[in-house]
């Protein structure tokens, strides 16, 4: 601990008052005994409490005292005085002490791990009264805790007392918990503070427990005031008292209640007069608010309070918050019937969503696995049938997409001779490149917990030769233009901060060794250099970073990471990241770490504690993934059972695009690049929206939201899906992919509505309007675009058992060239395979035109009906057809 100095304390009472001005000190002998004086002679009053230093705790008053006062003890110190400063005393509000005081038993000093708790504490406090435009603030270490000392110019009235001390109670909410509390009581006008420069002597000294020298650690440039005008919008931000819970009802354990629903606690303290508070996080109305926003509190009274002080949850109560986990507490009645909600209705929006549903096109598979065909006549006609497992797959739906979108998707793939399906995938790809960083999508409107992020993982496989590669680089250019401005833009002022920075640590480490030779008595003004120079050092910003390639999990890491909204895209047509992945940069005794591949898909909190890779973590990191590669990279995918057990190829949206070799011939005509320009145009604007991320919220993003219609056409298809999960229905086999359909599709509505919303004539940003019906529709014909797409993609990926089986029948029927068999023939042919399976195999037969189950015409006379058989299609054993044999 550094020796007494008389000359820092008349150097800080100098920063806290003017030259001239009458303070009062008090020194707290013990509890029954005070000395105190008054001094307009600073150097006086420091060298008048020498002989207190170290002995018992010695305070000053922060606001400037009636300077008559000086009458009472002149430039001297005196025991037991007849009075010292109250608030009538004081003439002008000058200060707002926020002291941060560790949490401990009474009477003794705090550790070290305490003392370092308050100063993070307060830097958090600064940082975030500094965002609210707050003025730089004097910083004092106060011995046990820290300081932050706010200058004001108000006057002593009853009407600054009550805003004050409703700003310490709203930093006390937000700020305060167990381990650091916000003194809540330091808001009176003669409120005395320590005196910097003089020891803090809470207890014995001891090892654990030192006691340290208060002091003033940064004093800013300027000492501007706060306006009233934000004060009173930080006092806004505290909750009012409710009533009092009538005497003779029963406690609430809001406690138990808290635990029992599994809220998001993030801390819990003391509150104001005995009451408690718990802070959340996430806030459970809005997940995009995770900076500790939302709270619960209980009085001492008993009475409950709940809010968040975001402006997007104003008006929110405790009452809104437990209807959210018990809709019944208070007996709320049920929505009537037609209600804008219940799509059970007769209303207008139930007709609406009735058209919605039937323009998007019911989306019912053409293949249910376990229901059989019914038996048709022999006479019917024969399809062609479709060459076995190769299903002839839908198009893209081209029209769902938005027409700027739709025009140059189009414009592309006539350009470059490439199916829709790339062009169309790669435009929703590049869109949610952008959209990512700017919002999130609400689905639903009575919960508000269930929030996605609007990124997508998106493949097409697509044959060598096909055009991949100038598609790609059609429908990524607007990307790689930003990113090249961004570059261009901020590498003169990256460079410098890297040569700053450079030069800080240099100096660093210089003082760092001249504090360790240093007497003593000097090393205290080097120590603080170091923490100024500690505080003032900041590693540079990253250039910022669009797009990444061929990249390791552990540098995707970093560079999301680094972007100041944790989101980047992974547009690529080599198929490298899958190589990646299955573990081409691992070493052969470490299986790669998957976990940002997994949670930048949902934008879940991730860490990287691998060993010689540092300790870091991302709250919310957000990944765009689109992909062209071939289909032998898809079935290379087979090899890896983890990639199918852990959710990663669940959550990618797939297109398998058609062959166009032979359909492409050499065309010299020059194409129209009309939609090019308003394609670009739309992917600036959409880039030049504002963002909600901060410094210290890189996770922040405005929420959209779903008006009544869309959130009905959702809950339709919604259901549609569970009810194809049910075993023996089409999906029950890709139920992991199918599980995230609903959601991957309230993503791409989200991509869509943005591209309609933005730059619009009434000048409203996007999330300022509601998701419609009509987009999401559209977003569901995407969706259903993608099941059979995903089927074939799986299919790839995974040999299909049923369609071998399948084959196997067609050798049968050749070689005994059949035009009629039973199930007991096939049976027995295929001996020992199961029914279920060869059931199966017929049934894909049967959907492929192969074969049918006929009826044959009722006999004359008495004698059994006859059983239904299978007959062949003359396709199947016809000369004529070669090309089927190879099926």
């Amino acid at each position: 601990m550094s020796e007494f100095d008389p000359a820092s304390i008349s150097q800080w009472l100098s920063v806290l008052h003017k030259p001239g001005e009458v303070i009062e000190i008090r020194v707290l002998e013990s509890s029954k005994k005070t000395t105190a004086g008054y001094y307009d002679d600073f150097a006086k009053a420091a060298d008048d409490v020498r002989r207190f230093d170290g002995k018992c705790a010695v305070y000053s008053v922060l606001n400037t005292v009636n300077p008559s006062v000086l009458g009472r003890i002149c430039n001297r110190l005196e025991a037991c005085p007849e009075a010292t400063t109250s608030d009538k005393d004081i003439v002008r509000r000058r200060w707002l002490m926020v002291d941060f005081d560790p949490v401990r038993p009474k009477g003794i000093s705090s550790t070290n791990a305490e003392h370092d708790a308050a100063r993070d504490r307060a830097k958090i406090v600064r940082d975030y009264l500094h965002r609210k435009g707050f003025t730089e603030p004097v910083i004092a270490d106060s011995g046990n805790g820290w300081h932050l000392l706010y200058r004001l110019d108000l006057p002593n009235d009853n009407e600054t007392r009550d805003l004050l001390s409703q700003c310490l109670e709203a930093l006390d909410l937000l700020f305060g918990d167990d381990v650091v509390g916000v003194d809540n009581t330091t808001f009176n006008s003669s409120r005395i503070c320590k005196l910097y420069g003089t020891v803090s002597t809470k207890g014995d000294s001891t090892p654990d427990r030192p006691h340290r020298r208060a002091r003033i650690h940064r004093v800013p440039e300027t000492l501007a005031p706060v306006s009233r005008e934000l004060l009173q919008q930080l006092a806004a931000t505290l909750p009012a008292t409710p009533a009092a819970p009538p005497r003779n009802s029963a406690a609430f354990d809001l406690e138990q209640w808290i635990a029992d629903h599994n809220l998001p606690v993030e801390k819990t303290g003391p509150y104001s007069g005995g009451g408690r508070k718990w802070i959340l996080n996430p806030c459970p109305w809005n997940g995009d608010h995770t900076n500790d926003a939302a709270f619960i509190i209980q009085f001492a009274s008993g009475a409950v309070a709940a809010g968040c002080r975001h402006n997007g949850c104003h008006g929110r109560t405790w009452q809104d918050l437990r209807l959210m986990y018990e809709p019944d507490a208070y007996d709320a009645p049920a929505p009537h019937p037609g209600a804008p909600n219940n799509p059970t209705g007769n209303g207008p929006v139930s007709r609406r969503v009735d058209q919605l549903i039937s323009g998007a096109g019911a989306f019912e598979s053409r293949r249910r696995s376990g229901i059989v065909p019914e038996p048709v006549a022999s006479e019917e006609e024969w399809e062609c049938p479709l060459p076995l497992g190769e299903d002839k797959l839908p198009p893209f739906p081209l029209h769902a997409l938005p027409p700027v979108l739709a025009r140059y998707a189009k414009e592309v793939a006539d350009d470059v001779q490439v199916p829709l399906d790339i062009t169309g995938m790669l435009a929703l790809c590049v869109l949610s490149a952008l959209n990512s960083r700017r919002v999130q999508v609400q689905i639903g409107a009575r919960s508000k917990r269930h929030i996605e992020t609007v990124n997508l993982y998106m493949v097409v496989a697509s044959v060598a030769g096909s055009g991949k590669s100038p598609a790609m680089k059609r429908m990524a250019a607007p990307i790689v233009q930003i990113e090249r401005e961004l570059r261009q833009r901020f590498e003169g002022a990256h460079t410098s901060a890297v040569t700053k920075y450079e030069t800080d640590k240099k100096r660093l480490t210089a003082l760092q060794t001249k504090s360790a030779n240093a007497q003593a008595s000097g090393r205290r003004i080097i120590d603080d250099e170091i923490l100024g120079l500690i505080e003032d050092m900041k590693e540079p910003k990253a250039l910022p970073r669009m797009l990444v390639q061929d990249i390791t999990m552990e540098a995707l890491f970093t560079k999301l990471a680094e972007q100041e909204d944790n989101c980047i895209a992974n547009l690529d047509t080599e198929g490298g990241l899958f190589s990646i992945i299955k573990g081409l940069y691992a070493s052969k005794n470490s299986s790669p770490n998957m976990d940002i591949y997994l949670k930048a898909w949902s934008g879940d909190y991730a860490t990287n504690d691998r060993v010689g890779k540092g300790n870091s973590y991302i709250l919310a990191p957000t990944l765009t993934i689109g992909l062209t590669v071939q289909p032998e990279i898809m079935q290379s995918l087979a090899e890896d059972e983890r990639l199918h057990h852990n959710g990663f190829l669940a959550r990618f949206l797939y297109a398998v695009a058609p062959n166009l070799a032979g359909e492409r011939p050499y065309r010299d005509e020059g194409g129209t690049n009309a939609g090019e320009y308003a394609y670009t145009q739309t992917i600036l604007a959409l880039h030049d929206l504002p963002k909600a991320v901060t410094e210290d919220a890189p996770h922040k993003r405005f929420l959209l939201t779903m008006d009544d219609e869309a959130i009905a056409v959702h809950k339709h298809y919604y259901n549609d899906i569970n009810d194809r999960q049910r075993p023996g229905q089409d999906l029950a086999a890709m139920l992991a992919w199918s599980s995230k359909l609903a959601g991957n599709v309230a993503r791409i509505a989200a991509n869509l509505h943005m591209v309609k919303h933005v730059g619009g004539a009434d000048n409203r940003l996007p999330w300022e309007t509601p998701i419609s019906g009509d987009t999401m529709a559209e977003a569901w014909e995407i969706g259903t675009y993608c099941i059979p797409h995903a089927v074939a993609a799986f299919g790839l990926m995974r040999s299909d058992t049923i369609v071998a089986l399948a084959k196997r029948i067609i050798e049968w029927i050749k070689r005994k060239d059949l035009r009629f068999f039973t199930m007991r023939q096939i049976r027995q042919a295929l001996s020992p395979e199961s029914k279920e399976r060869i059931e199966l195999a017929l049934t894909r037969l049967m959907e492929d035109a192969y074969i049918r189950l006929e009826m044959p015409p009722k006999r004359e006379g008495p004698g059994a009906r006859p059983k239904a058989h299978y007959a062949v299609n003359p396709c199947v054993v016809s000369a004529g057809r070669p090309h089927l044999q190879a099926a």
